[in-house]
């Protein structure tokens, strides 16, 4: 969810509150499918939702979270800590626009 909050606004995000419900049991080294969604996004707060699925699409569990965006001189000093990395370097340019 963090992710889905910190693209939405291309902002690095935290985590104010989260609400999890686990619905079935997940195994070590069961592949699991996570689908997160943005549901709101304001100036100061985001809201993001998310939906854990095992095989055969079981849900396994749910989440709500609330997302704060840091201030602008904070996301510049994360965005400067990042590795340089060819695999990620298309995303860290797109965050680095504003």
């Amino acid at each position: 969810m963090v992710w889905a909050a910190t693209w939405t606004g291309r902002n690095f995000c935290v985590c104010g509150e989260m609400a999890i419900r686990y619905r079935a049991r997940a195994q070590v080294g069961m592949p699991l499918t996570t689908v997160a969604r943005v549901e709101s996004a304001r100036a100061r707060l985001v809201m993001a939702t998310c939906i854990i699925y095992g095989p055969d699409e079981v849900v396994v569990a749910q989440a709500m979270g609330k997302y704060v965006p840091i201030p602008p001189d904070q996301n510049l000093r994360i965005l400067d800590s990042l590795l340089p990395d060819p695999s990620t370097a298309a995303a860290a340019a797109l965050l680095r626009v504003r």
